[in-house]
C-alpha cells in the first residue's frame, strides 16, 4: 500500500486536497472509495453460482 510522507497509508482524500483536514469530507471520500472498491471486486469476492 502506498504511504504518505509521514508514513501513513495513503487515503482517497489525498486525491482532493480541499478535503484534507475536513473530517466530514474525508469520511465521505473514504466511504465512496470503499463502495467503489466493493463494486469493482464483487465478481471475485462473491461465491460462485452453483445453480
Amino acid at each position: 500500500m502506498d504511504e504518505d510522507s509521514a508514513g501513513r497509508p495513503a487515503r482517497p482524500a489525498a486525491l482532493c486536497p480541499e478535503a484534507v483536514s475536513d473530517q466530514r469530507r474525508e469520511d465521505a471520500l473514504d466511504g465512496a472509495f470503499a463502495a467503489l472498491m466493493r463494486d469493482l471486486l464483487a465478481p471475485w469476492l462473491s461465491p460462485p453460482d452453483r445453480g
